[in-house]
């Protein structure tokens, strides 16, 4: 995987992303996945270092649906989404369909 640049922090709450941005890249690293269902926050996963998020945005180009925040000491990856798109699109257009599917139902959830 190639990335664009990291970015190190140690301050404990750093937005990667918020919900509702446009996705531009995917990111890696160890953060906390939230998002707010009726007024309260919601804590999706906590991944780990090495853990990939961000995925479902670049599938459906849609906005994000949670909030990545940064804890404790964290190094992101930010691949670029030409790169992305040059290899999801060498995927058969079935496989593309499937993975749009997915995504659907796991934002309906």
């Amino acid at each position: 995987m190639q990335h664009d640049h990291g970015q190190n922090n140690n301050l404990g709450i750093v937005y990667s992303f918020r919900d509702h941005d446009e996705s531009q890249h995917r990111h890696c690293g160890q953060v906390e996945i939230s998002k707010y269902c009726r007024g309260q926050k919601v804590i999706v996963e906590t991944l780990k270092e090495g853990d990939v998020f961000g995925e479902m945005s670049f599938v459906d180009k849609t906005p994000r649906s949670a909030s990545a925040i940064a804890r404790g000491n964290i190094s992101l990856g930010i691949v670029d989404r030409d790169l992305l798109d040059h290899e999801y699109n060498k995927l058969s257009q079935d496989m593309r369909m499937v993975f749009r599917a997915l995504v659907k139902r796991l934002r309906e959830t």
